[in-house]
């Protein structure tokens, strides 16, 4: 993705894994989507990856500085088939995100945004840690 679209990137992970139990193809399919949508969608042209881990949760964070999500479809954007009012005549099927949401819960982490029109938006999946 990062190689064919004309897109900034900075990725930051820790040199120390990270042990965190979850299905690897759930979290390639989590990361696609968080990646593609503000390219599809948004019109981003720089993304930022991190990953950090503190008080016992991993935290990837996926930010861009895109369009941005509206205030009234922040609550609503994990809904099946919900798509905010501007992409309503864009091409996607609505269930990206809530294909997101659910494949996050299945490895036991929450996901979360932020956006401000224009500015920033900022996905945060977290999992705990396998201190085992």
């Amino acid at each position: 993705i990062f190689e064919t679209q004309p897109l900034v990137y900075d990725i930051e992970i820790p040199e120390a894994p990270v042990p965190v139990t979850m299905d690897a193809d759930a979290l390639r399919r989590v990361l696609n989507n968080l990646i593609q949508n503000p390219l599809r969608h948004g019109q981003a042209t720089r993304i930022e990856i991190r990953v950090e881990s503190d008080e016992g949760f991993a935290e990837l964070s996926v930010t861009d500085n895109g369009d941005g999500i509206a205030p009234q479809d922040l609550p609503h954007i994990f809904e099946r088939l919900y798509k905010g009012d501007k992409a309503r005549s864009e091409q996607g099927s609505g269930l990206g995100l809530s294909i997101v949401q659910q494949l996050t819960q299945k490895m036991g982490g929450v996901i979360s945004v932020q956006s401000e029109l224009s500015v920033r938006t900022e996905f945060r999946v977290r999992f705990p840690l396998n201190t085992q």
